[in-house]
């Protein structure tokens, strides 16, 4: 790109006045005014804000007032693209020498890693240029060199324009420049990002005070884990306050280095109830409020333990920025840590995963962005032509179920308080500073916002939330009153109190409450055995009409939203399972709770109410949803924006997608979007209502819906020619039942009892691939069936025998489906699932159960395994299709599609190929000349790819090895044209399912 003629302008008149700039009367305002402005200017940047945008929109955001230690600093420049932050710049004078003084580069740097949000951080006085690395935790006595990614000189902006356009220019930043130049990964050496290092803090100071609480206290694992969250959270919420100006700087240090430290802190909670009114400090009793907090004054906490604690709050010592620690963060921090509950081993303390997060896999939290978007596509219509005097009058109510850390409900209070605020700033704010009690104030900057009680009143009229868990009830109550105290000083603090005898924070008891969203009270009395206390905590029954007036006055919530659970209920409350399938049409057979959350949310909903939910996309198309599709389809499901494979949650297998219901709408469409992992819309259609109901869900524009028709009706389903879907066996134990080579020989086991066992590995298109595992397998043929075989008989193979029971205990204690392998075979060394052998006799197809593309083979006799990493098989019922046939359609593009397009989606991009999935895949019939001539062509050439794969394992020459690929290559485009012709498809059709396919194997 050519250097504009306003930067060259502008290195020309720093270099010619180079001694007057340099100057320490020169100052940093100046500097912005007369070379970074049109600098930035020149890069395509709206820095002086021509647009007239408001402040949350605009490109670059100009000293965004912030608190560093005790001082309060606003970073010059924080440049944004679609409204989320891209970079920073800090601006200083000539005078200061960027390349060597480290002050100013820990100050850029401190700002960029507490914010979560900004990699790339820029550091300038116009003559020298440093870039930084955000993503590098800060720490006391870096060098100006730390994280330093590059350093340019005035000099170098006109010999390296293209360096700094391509990565700095809005368009270059609009378009992905950052991540691009800068890297996307967090695992880069150095980096950390602020929500791990803070978790990890966390988890460190949870496991040491727990272990001073056990020692010096007798607690139960109830009152321990109470006692240990609710110190952390008092201390992290008083430190927030102090980074943001609304307590003298410094005073739990100071408490801390005391000789009683926890008594000098339980003094400092007492004047913060006093002050804020939170229930973090609840600790005498007052009107309302019957159940003070009298367990953790009565506490003994070492001094010692605490100073580490508090002091790693504190900079230099740690390296936290809790007014720039944006509250999201703060959520996903406490998301985490909820995942562990502290369990007692005598008087030890012991931190652990909790069942729920063990069988999960993990705590995913919702991405910022998702919920934003969530939570303005839901709120928006309801608000839409709406007062805040008509909200108050009939009430608008806004929860959400399974609230978890808050970050719904934190987003839903802003998108309130931004309503609020320009509601009333455009009807004319004056009025409104007039009100009793006002709800606008001037701001010293002359801004208009909203006043300390309007943000109270608004908080505790319409929001409101459930978690099951008191933990999570409590850290989300804490994010909310740290949202309320935003924009707030001491002094506007004291003076509330002073003047009006207004404590700073609501009482959110009524607003958010601790019960289980899903079981009422009626479950106890169902029961044929009174219920322990221990089981009555953990269904923690909760009664929505008795909870929540919106709920008993039979009005409902205006709008709903939220993630709830994604967990199988069999696995996560299998003390409700029967509660829930008498009470929830949704809960049908292996039922997940989301079901079950959604079917509760659209009960809540008032008459006109919303809901807009993230769930797993896999309810397309799973057996058990099918409930769940009906449901929604009658009850007004408006939008799914569909995620597809994108990863949205770190770690996640599942795949998601989010689903917007109206009561209000009756439209005979359904408006599908599909959505990039940062909600770009990659396209978009109308589906017909009568397109879904309780069927599997296909989303197709009308290109697709027209092609899968043809295929769907141009044969018959693959379960009317199958005469059965083969399961294999299933070991129950395949670490100590199944064996490479090398290791069933180290231990002797005698080959008569080993077998090849196939995984989904093993199997690929037209091909058993050779290496498969080896099973210990204890039966004998016995016709159509497997025997297994008598402990007198395994005696004839001593190592094996003496292998198996070496093992006993462990083997006898596998599990399948509830039963034991003596339950399911009669002897404890049986396997937990053998298929007739009949099935491994007769011709037959096999596939792995996930794939990302159609991959069958022709059955060799090896068993093979059952299970998601598994195989799936097919036989055809003798006398309708000649196998060969089947294997050349079912490898086919068209066919793979077809499976792809209704089957569900996994880790990787992977698809179901198990038996539900495959029963409704179709088979054309052949009949006539003219089709028959087309089905002997297809087994031909799938013949010849049978034969080329099996040269190509014995191939030694490159030669060799492409003249093969190109057989098979032009063997299975043969193919599809022959299966394109059989459905009818056209040259568009065929584009589209080319198309489909390639995007298939791209993902993987």
């Amino acid at each position: 790109m050519p250097v504009p003629p306003a930067v060259e302008e502008l290195v020309e008149r720093f270099l010619g006045r180079r001694a007057e700039f340099e100057s320490p009367s020169y100052l940093e305002a100046r500097v912005r005014v007369d070379f970074l402005n049109p600098f930035f200017q020149a890069l395509g940047w709206d820095v002086t804000n021509h647009q007239n945008v408001p402040e949350c929109s605009r490109e670059v955001i100009t000293e965004a007032r912030l608190r560093v230690g005790a001082q309060t600093k606003a970073p010059d420049y924080l440049f944004q693209a679609f409204g989320e932050p891209a970079f920073i710049v800090e601006a200083k004078k000539p005078s200061v020498r960027l390349r060597d003084d480290p002050a100013p580069a820990l100050q850029l740097r401190r700002y960029g890693w507490n914010s979560g949000q900004i990699a790339v951080g820029l550091l300038t006085d116009f003559q020298e240029l440093s870039i930084y690395d955000c993503r590098v935790p800060p720490a006391a006595g870096d060098r100006a060199s730390v994280a330093l990614l590059e350093y340019l000189t005035v000099e170098d902006y006109v010999k390296r324009w293209d360096y700094v356009e391509e990565r700095f220019s809005r368009d270059a930043v609009a378009a992905g420049s950052i991540p691009a130049f800068f890297g996307r990964t967090s695992t880069a050496r150095g980096w950390q990002r602020v929500d791990k290092a803070f978790l990890s803090e966390l988890e460190e100071w949870r496991v040491l005070l727990a272990g001073e609480l056990a020692a010096l206290n007798p607690l139960s694992s109830e009152e321990l884990n109470f006692a240990v969250q609710l110190t952390i959270d008092r201390l992290v919420f008083l430190r927030v306050c102090e980074d943001r100006g609304l307590e003298p700087y410094g005073q739990l240090l100071s408490d801390v280095n005391e000789e009683n430290s926890y008594r000098q802190l339980l003094n400092r909670f007492r004047r913060a109830d006093e002050k804020y009114n939170s229930g973090l400090f609840h600790l005498r009793k007052e009107h309302r409020q019957d159940t003070p907090d009298t367990l953790t004054p009565q506490l003994k906490i070492g001094s010692e333990i605490l100073r580490r604690f508090v002091r790693r709050l504190y900079w230099p010592e740690g390296p936290y920025d809790f007014a720039v620690l944006p509250p999201d963060i703060l959520g996903q921090v406490y998301e985490q840590f909820l995942g562990k509950v502290i369990t007692l081993s005598g008087r030890a303390a012991v931190v652990e995963d909790k069942p729920e997060v063990r069988k999960a896999g993990g705590v995913f939290y919702t991405p910022t962005g998702v919920v934003r978007d969530i939570v303005s596509a839901a709120m928006k219509e309801p608000l839409t032509g709406a007062s805040p005097e008509k909200l108050s009058k009939s009430g608008f109510y806004v929860c959400d179920p399974s609230c978890g850390s808050g970050s719904f409900l934190i987003e839903v209070y802003q998108y309130l308080l931004d309503w609020h605020l320009e509601y009333y700033v455009k009807s004319g704010p004056e009025r409104y500073t007039r009100t009793r009690p006002a709800r606008l104030e001037k701001t010293a900057r002359g801004e208009w916002r909203l006043t300390s009680s309007e943000r109270k009143r608004i908080l505790l009229a319409h929001v409101y939330g459930v978690d099951i868990d008191p933990q999570a009830v409590e850290v989300t109550k804490l994010a909310l009153l740290l949202k309320v105290l935003e924009g707030e000083t001491e002094r506007s603090v004291d003076s509330q109190l002073e003047l009006f005898h207004e404590r700073a924070l609501p009482n959110l008891d009524d607003n958010i409450k601790c019960g289980n969203s899903l079981v009422g009270t009626s479950f106890h009395a169902s029961q044929a055995l009174i219920p322990s206390p221990e089981i009555e905590r953990r269904i923690n029954a909760f009664d929505w009409d008795l909870e929540f007036p919106a709920v008993a006055n039979g009005r409902g919530f205006d709008v709903i939203v939220g993630n709830p659970p994604w967990l199988m209920a069999g696995y996560y409350v299998a003390d409700t399972v029967p509660y829930l399938k008498d009470n929830f049409l949704s809960a049908t057979g292996k039922f997940d709770l989301y079901y079950v959350f959604v079917e509760q949310a659209l009960r809540l909903l008032a008459k006109n109410g919303r809901l807009g939910f993230i769930i797993p996309n896999k309810f397309f198309h799973t057996s058990a949803a099918k409930s769940l599709r009906e449901l929604l389809t009658t009850s007004g499901l408006h939008t799914v924006k569909d995620f597809g494979l994108e990863k949205i949650f770190e770690r996640a297998t599942n795949y998601s997608c989010v689903i917007f219901v109206s009561k209000k709408e009756a439209r005979s469409d359904v408006t599908y979007s599909r959505l990039t992992a940062n909600l770009l819309e990659t396209e978009s259609f109308n589906v017909p209502r009568s397109d879904l109901g309780s069927r599997t869900w296909s989303f197709q524009d009308a290109q697709g819906k027209e092609v899968l028709q043809k295929l769907a009706i141009g044969g018959a389903p693959l379960e009317q020619i199958t005469e059965r879907f083969g399961a294999g066996v299933q070991t129950g134990s395949d670490k100590l039942l199944t064996f490479t080579p090398e290791q069933a020989a180290a231990e002797g086991i005698e080959s008569e009892l080993l077998t090849p066992l196939l995984r989904g590995r093993d199997v690929r298109g037209f091909q058993i691939l050779p290496g498969a595992k080896l099973a210990l397998f204890p039966y004998r043929n016995a016709g159509d069936e497997f025997e297994l075989m008598s402990e007198e008989e395994l005696r004839n193979f001593p190592n094996a025998w003496a292998y198996l029971s070496r093992h006993k205990a462990a083997l006898g204690t596998r599990v399948w489906f509830n039963k034991s392998a003596a339950e399911l075979s009669g002897k404890w060394y049986g396997l937990m699932y053998v298929e007739r052998a009949r099935f491994f006799q007769t011709s037959h197809l096999l596939t792995p159960c996930l794939s990302d593309v159609a991959n069958f083979a022709r059955g060799n006799g090896d068993l093979f395994a059952t299970g998601t990493a598994g195989v799936a098989g097919v036989a055809p019922r003798p006398g309708t299709v000649d196998v060969r046939y089947l294997l050349a359609l079912l490898n086919s593009k068209a066919l793979s599609v077809f499976a792809t397009e209704n089957s569900p989606a996994f880790q990787g991009g992977y698809r179901k190929f198990s038996s539900p999935y495959l029963k409704a895949l179709p088979v054309p019939l052949i009949e006539g000349k003219a089709a028959r001539s087309v089905r002997d062509r297809m087994i031909e050439q799938g013949e010849e790819i049978e034969l080329a794969l099996s040269r190509m394992r014995k191939a030694t020459t490159p030669h060799e090895r492409t003249v093969l690929a190109r057989k098979i290559a032009g063997a299975r485009a043969a193919i599809d044209i022959a299966v394109f012709s059989l459905f009818g498809l056209n040259a568009a059709d065929r584009r589209w399912v080319e198309k489909k396919y390639g995007a298939g194997l791209e993902r993987v």
